[in-house]
């Protein structure tokens, strides 16, 4: 079924239950896709292959019915749970065979004054080892190592680890700058600008510190310049890295991402 036609059924079962639970964002996909799909009078379930993963989608009017379908779905498939305050889903989930898998969460920031240039304590360091020069774009024979050095670090099933082609988009859309050593790159930043919102979407540093920050402040300068006031990323709570360099806890988080697997 495409998904166009999926999106004329969620109408329907809003219609004629009067309510819906879903965890369905149209805007992330494709309305002429095929996808399989596994339904009932009062719900529908499908699947959507993203790149390294399988995802479902599900839209019912209760919560039983979503236990339902859920069951039908094969294994290995993933889940994706947004939500603001309380996962009030995870049990649902689980009665459907599914086990949590992670916690993500959006920190988004708006800011009156650049935060870089100014900083204080550790940070100050890195402030005065700031080159504005630091770090180049990467050429589209990079992409191959891009993915490499992503593959051994990152997580396939949650984060953004993407394909070839999806590299060399990027690399096309000057949306990733690196710096390399002896021919090689230890240091990356992707971002991509959304409207009027910075998505520093992922960064990886296996060199010192002040790399990562240079890249980091080149791009929020240049965005600055551009009067984008407003930035965002998400965040692995099981990351005590990364919180720990970026001093932010759950408790910051507008909104949250609990992910299952089959």
């Amino acid at each position: 079924m495409k998904i166009k036609e999926i999106s004329q059924k969620v109408r329907k079962i809003r219609t004629d239950n009067g309510a819906l639970i879903t965890n369905i964002n149209w805007s992330n996909l494709d309305l002429g896709e095929e996808v399989a799909v596994f339904d009932s009078q009062k719900g529908i379930a499908f699947l959507v292959p993203e790149t390294n993963k399988t995802k479902v989608y599900y839209a019912a009017a209760c919560e039983e019915e979503i236990t339902e379908l859920l069951l039908k779905v094969p294994a290995g498939v993933v889940l994706e749970y947004f939500y603001r305050s309380e996962n009030e889903m995870g049990t649902i989930f689980e009665r459907a065979g599914f086990s949590h898998y992670a916690n993500y969460f959006r920190v988004t920031t708006i800011y009156e004054v650049n935060p870089f240039g100014n900083e204080t304590g550790k940070r100050k360091l890195l402030n005065e080892l700031y080159d504005p020069e630091c770090g180049e774009y990467p050429i589209l024979e990079d992409a191959e190592e891009l993915d490499q050095l992503t593959r051994r670090k990152f997580d396939p099933l949650t984060d953004d680890v993407f394909s070839i082609d999806e590299w060399q988009d990027i690399i096309r859309k000057k949306e990733c700058l690196v710096i390399k050593e002896n021919g090689r790159i230890v240091t990356y930043y992707v971002w991509r600008l959304e409207g009027r919102k910075l998505y520093s979407n992922m960064s990886l540093n296996l060199g010192p510190a002040n790399y990562i920050y240079n890249l980091e402040r080149r791009v929020f300068d240049l965005m600055w310049k551009e009067g984008i006031r407003v930035s965002y990323a998400w965040l692995n709570e099981g990351n005590g890295r990364v919180l720990t360099k970026s001093s932010l806890t759950k408790k910051a988080g507008d909104l949250y991402d609990a992910i299952y697997i089959k």
